[in-house]
């Protein structure tokens, strides 16, 4: 979405012709889809995974809540369980290549979300990929990487902050201005707890060819941890060493 955005911008696309643009994949910023709609592409985000048939939960003209997936399909359930993990009533896949068991009916996404009083779907993010940090706060970090990723400044993010008193991140960036000024900027729209402290650069961009990243571009944080162990290990050494008044603030740490 950010790149169509730039393309619109540079006025070398003209959306006129789109009557809908559907998103998803990933948590895109609310922010990021208010710029594109002011530009004139008619942007709605939703939800779906493989084992679903795709499409789960969708936005639409008319029916639409930025910050939400949208309304689950006419065909689909939602809830969520005592952990926040959003379960699946209805028709999915019919099983796993060499396994003979059937699928349950309701199906666990791994995904921690709500669902509004109008039926609307927000999603936080995966379980797994959560952590508690220091003081306690729940933080599910593609919240904060959307934020920052939807800066023009920066391609790519990785943050941490798992019993640290503040988050630290790895940013690639686009190429197009001071990454610096991005972080400050994503910061500025984000609470103290989750705003980043202290960071680093990446040149190379997350992707398969390191493992850092599958081809659709999803993180592997277990991989990103192992290749940047040096740099993060020195980032939480920084935070041990800060003053509590320095943790809300924001400095690069260089290679």
């Amino acid at each position: 979405l950010k790149l169509l955005h730039a393309l619109v911008v540079d006025q070398r696309y003209d959306p006129s012709d789109l009557r809908m643009v559907a998103v998803g994949g990933a948590r895109t910023p609310p922010g990021l889809i208010e710029a594109a709609r002011r530009v004139g592409l008619p942007v709605h985000e939703g939800y779906g995974m493989t084992e679903c048939g795709s499409v789960i939960c969708l936005n639409a003209p008319g029916q639409d809540r930025t910050g939400s997936v949208g309304r689950p399909l006419r065909h689909l359930q939602l809830r969520t369980d005592a952990t926040g993990q959003i379960l699946i009533d209805g028709p999915h896949h019919l099983g796993q290549v060499g396994t003979t068991a059937a699928p349950a009916r309701q199906w666990a996404t791994g995904d921690r979300g709500s669902i509004d009083a109008q039926g609307f779907v927000h999603i936080e993010g995966r379980i797994g990929n959560s952590y508690c940090t220091a003081w306690g706060r729940n933080i599910a970090p593609e919240w904060i990487e959307a934020e920052l990723d939807a800066q023009p400044e920066i391609a790519q993010s990785f943050v941490h902050g798992r019993e640290l008193p503040a988050n630290v991140a790895v940013v690639v960036p686009s190429g197009h201005g001071d990454p610096a000024a991005a972080v400050d900027r994503a910061n500025a729209g984000l609470p103290d707890y989750a705003r980043i402290s202290l960071w680093c650069i990446r040149q190379q961009p997350f992707g398969p060819v390191d493992g850092s990243a599958t081809s659709n571009g999803r993180l592997c944080r277990s991989r990103l941890f192992e290749l940047h162990q040096t740099e993060l290990e020195r980032l939480i050494r920084e935070l041990g060493s800060a003053p509590a008044f320095l943790l809300n603030q924001t400095e690069r740490i260089p290679a």
